[in-house]
């Protein structure tokens, strides 16, 4: 049994502030609600939320299309600063927290948390993680989010550092607690692709899902069965993050499927959350209307590195500058 922290009911004394701050103020329909959101989320009115933190949690997922190089890729681009999330953490001035709970590959660097906790199974021949993994996951994450809140972090931008292979299991996690039918949160083609066509994809979840058979609802069995570390370990961080009423920006399926998760444990926990970029595959799509989000920013790309989340932190400055004036 992990622990779940509890999250403060939304402060409708401030939400309704914030609504009535804005009620005859001539700007956008979607800012004005994500000023109001934010307003509830914090419990305040006029708020600067200018510590920015971008968490990134890397891993690998232990079916065949998992490709452990290119998740090493991806975290080597970090650490050497060419990647598009160092732009945006230098743009925005967001410290960027690297934490490793899984890679196959990984790289020894101090920048680099080395927190390996899980290296995940084939979900295709069994469960993907036992147990003990998923709880240490879990605090993991929460313990990551407990430190950034102590650095001052007021506002965070969440993401994954695996390969394309990686959403296969977000994928599967989304069709289990939204009590749906892979098939139906599929794409006609693989914006990601993955190496496996779309059929064998479904074929590929639905054989995880049947040999496994996880309890829909006991979602830290779901995560066992057919989850990932960086799904586990980013629910953790996004529960703690709500704990202490920090708006918590999400990316892309992985982050959403974390996110997905986070509320299915506790569902105060969507209140907290922001929706950053677009979904380009069906799956994230249902997600983000499971969680009742509509995304801010339209960024086409199949990074899971937290960079529509934190492409996002412009619009969030302009929604709380209107609070402010």
């Amino acid at each position: 049994m992990i622990y779940i922290p509890d999250i403060p009911l939304v402060d409708f004394a401030a939400q309704q502030a914030a609504r009535d701050k804005l009620q005859s103020a001539d700007v956008p329909e979607q800012l004005g609600a994500l000023a109001v959101r934010i307003a509830a989320i914090r419990g305040e009115l006029g708020v600067e939320l200018n510590h920015k933190h971008i968490v990134l949690i890397g891993a690998d997922a232990g079916h065949a299309q998992a490709n452990p190089a290119e998740t090493k890729t991806q975290m080597q681009a970090i650490l050497d600063g060419t990647a598009e999330i160092n732009r945006l953490a230098t743009q925005h001035q967001a410290p960027l927290t690297l934490a490793d709970v899984g890679m196959t590959l990984p790289i020894t660097d101090p920048s680099i948390q080395s927190l390996r906790v899980a290296q995940c199974a084939n979900m295709a021949t069994g469960p993907a993680l036992v147990i003990t993994e998923v709880n240490d996951a879990f605090m993991v994450g929460m313990n990551i989010g407990s430190l950034e809140i102590s650095r001052g972090m007021n506002l965070m931008a969440a993401g994954a550092v695996t390969s394309v292979g990686g959403v296969l299991p977000a994928i599967a996690v989304a069709a289990v607690l939204g009590q749906t039918a892979v098939a139906e949160i599929m794409p006609q083609e693989d914006p990601f692709d993955c190496g496996l066509s779309i059929a064998a994809q479904i074929e590929l979840i639905e054989h995880a899902i049947s040999i496994n058979t996880p309890e829909k609802i006991d979602v830290i069995d779901v995560i066992r069965c057919v989850g990932s570390a960086e799904i586990a370990t980013l629910a953790g961080l996004m529960l703690v993050a709500a704990a202490g009423r920090v708006p918590v920006i999400i990316d892309g399926l992985i982050s959403a499927a974390a996110a997905y998760t986070a509320a299915s444990l506790n569902p105060a926990m969507r209140f907290c959350l922001v929706a950053g970029k677009r979904p380009i595959h069906p799956a994230h799509t249902f997600i983000l209307q499971k969680l009742g989000l509509r995304p801010l920013v339209d960024l086409n790309t199949t990074s899971q590195a937290a960079e529509g989340a934190a492409s996002a932190f412009d619009l969030v400055n302009q929604a709380t500058d209107l609070l402010l004036n």
